[in-house]
């Protein structure tokens, strides 16, 4: 499921959902408070490649009355944005954490009255990717002759300059709870995710973020993957967790913070080439003998993730061979009849010395000639057989 929406009456389910309850704190390190003034109004749960999740909370302004109230009461309009929302369900089987997010905007009724100020405001709040959306670094965290070092720009991981050689590659050891660069071993891309988390999404005073679900996936990835100058903590882990892989991420609260939450995007399992695709284990079942009990049930089918054709993409093969004018084929020369022709000119000039017209062949322009050859154009060699794995079973 990419995205879930649920308003009110989610929480007046017969037997189900009693009410929902909206809780609130100003800084992340504080405790959880209720304001029963609050009224949920809807919210949607979103994967991260499909949406970000919003949730809409009112609160009313003037003279008001609440249902456990026994008389109006002046209420004046608040401020909450930059305030931490949470919602519960509750029920007579406990209480249910439903939505987590912070408040970041206000729409507001202002409604005439002789008397005082009246009106609705209604705040929204953001799912926590929200969060990682707002967090840019434009520096990396190497480990270097045991000591950790922060240098100003951020290499692609696991990048391979002009040369071949590898220089975006990571340490050999953990330097805190996260690999760091430097050394010469490769990322995986969950030690990429991990990197990226620890080392810039945790905050001092803030929450925590971990990798969670099926995670596993994305040890067996070592590909490069390529950075900005400038990055987003959010655009970097869609890179890493991307549906092109057939996976994705949710973002699900913890008491310490948030957890990024791997999921397949595949209702069974798949296999290919000794590599293999897990199903998505977290599955919702709908029994119709019980659908009374459920006041609203949608099934919404999508060809979004259908795909016609996977394929399997690796390293280049590259063939080396030698070549010899005696053998095999006949060796031929890869500069054209007009450098050649430009060559034995010389200045151009016949009327010009022998020395004149050898200074003007050691242009550059005129190396290839007589220096460089090669196999006909026609000519190839047949590709090396291959196994399931990549091994060369055959060279014939």
């Amino acid at each position: 499921m990419r995205c879930t929406v649920i308003g009110p009456e989610t929480a007046t389910a017969p037997r189900k959902v009693s009410y929902a309850l909206v809780e609130l704190k100003k800084e992340w390190s504080g405790d959880w408070f209720p304001e029963p003034t609050l009224r949920f109004m809807s919210a949607s749960l979103c994967a991260s490649a499909h949406d970000l999740g919003q949730c809409v909370i009112r609160s009313r302004y003037g003279k008001v009355k609440e249902t456990y109230e026994i008389s109006l009461t002046a209420r004046e309009a608040g401020d909450l944005t930059g305030w931490w929302v949470r919602i519960k369900f509750i029920n007579e089987q406990g209480e249910m954490t439903a939505w987590v997010g912070k408040i970041e905007g206000e729409s507001r009724e202002i409604y005439g009255s002789d008397t005082a100020r009246t009106g609705v405001q209604d705040w929204v709040a953001y799912s926590p990717l929200q969060l990682l959306r707002k967090k840019w670094f434009s520096h990396s965290i190497w480990f270097v002759d045991n000591v950790e070092k922060e240098l100003g720009w951020i290499p692609s991981f696991n990048r391979r300059d002009e040369y071949g050689r590898l220089d975006g590659n990571r340490s050999a050891y953990k330097s805190g709870e996260s690999y760091v660069y430097g050394g010469i071993h490769l990322w995986t891309r969950r030690q990429m995710a991990e990197y990226v988390l620890k080392r810039f999404a945790d905050e001092e005073d803030g929450p925590t973020w971990t990798l969670a679900g099926q995670a596993e996936l994305l040890e067996d990835v070592t590909d490069e993957v390529r950075l900005d100058v400038t990055q987003r903590v959010s655009d970097i882990l869609a890179r890493l967790i991307t549906p092109r892989l057939g996976i994705d991420y949710k973002v699900v609260p913890t008491d310490a913070g948030f957890e990024i939450h791997v999921f397949a995007l595949v209702a069974q399992n798949y296999g290919f080439s000794g590599a293999s695709l897990p199903r998505n284990p977290n599955t919702v079942k709908v029994e119709s003998s019980k659908l009374h009990e459920m006041p609203v049930v949608k099934i919404v089918r999508s060809d979004e993730q259908r795909y016609g054709k996977v394929r399997i993409l690796g390293a280049r093969i590259i063939v080396c061979c030698s070549l010899r004018a005696d053998a095999g084929p006949t060796l031929e020369a890869i500069w054209s009849d007009a450098l050649e022709t430009a060559y034995k000119a010389g200045t151009g000039t016949p009327s010009d010395d022998a020395e004149k017209h050898d200074g003007a062949r050691t242009a550059d322009i005129y190396r290839p000639v007589y220096q460089r050859f090669g196999a006909p154009v026609d000519w190839s060699v047949p590709a090396p057989s291959l196994d399931a794995s990549g091994n060369v079973i055959s060279s014939d």
